[in-house]
């Protein structure tokens, strides 16, 4: 339970892992981390929550959120697309199951990550956010949308077919494709997919 605030602390900064209580609260309320909350649910019901962007943290009860399912599944970090958390603001959650002693999972670990925050900050280079024109989208390992900077719905699968075929052979690299450059990369830790694209002639900064 202690280490678990720490965990989020990091997700912002390495450096304020050793800091004061008072100075750990003013850096979660103050300055934006990605994290909103870390949780450890067993099924029959112990409960250890730790404040990410939400200060304090709600206990609720994580078994009735959608991740907690697929985290008695998950035998390594497994992503899971975007789905309100206890306040009913959406986040992507990473979970991993609990094993007990005869291995039968017993509950699920979790960190909740802002969904808003990885748009705003992750989906699109900083050079390129000021272009108009430049989309970014954060695909799942079968080509869905998870993140988007425009309206796509989540879990839609994209349309075109040389993004299909990039991330069929699971290729990271640019293609041009309907007079757009469109360049991904394959995310090592979940097997996600980065995209953006933009014009061809889009400049690379202001």
């Amino acid at each position: 339970e202690r280490h678990l605030p720490r965990v989020l602390i990091r997700s912002h900064d390495e450096r304020r892992a050793t800091a004061s209580e008072s100075l750990l609260r003013r850096t979660v309320l103050d300055v934006p981390i990605p994290a909103r909350r870390a949780w450890i649910d067993l099924e029959p019901g112990v409960l250890v929550a730790s404040p990410g962007q939400v200060w304090p943290a709600e206990r609720g009860d994580p078994r009735r959120l959608p991740a907690f399912a697929p985290g008695l599944q998950a035998s390594a970090p497994t992503w899971l697309p975007p789905a309100p958390d206890i306040q009913g603001h959406p986040v992507v959650t990473v979970v991993l199951a609990i094993p007990g002693a005869d291995g039968t999972a017993t509950g699920v670990a979790a960190v909740e990550i802002d969904a808003g925050w990885m748009t705003e900050q992750l989906l699109v280079p900083e050079v390129w956010r000021s272009q108009a024109d430049v989309r970014g989208r954060l695909l799942d390992a079968e080509g869905r949308v998870v993140l988007s900077t425009t309206d796509e719905p989540t879990g839609v699968v994209v349309d075109d077919p040389a993004l299909t075929a990039a991330i069929a052979e699971r290729r990271s690299g640019q293609t041009l494709s309907g007079g757009r450059r469109i360049l991904h990369h394959r995310l090592a830790s979940n097997g996600w997919w980065s995209i953006v694209d933009a014009p061809l002639d889009t400049p690379l900064g202001e």
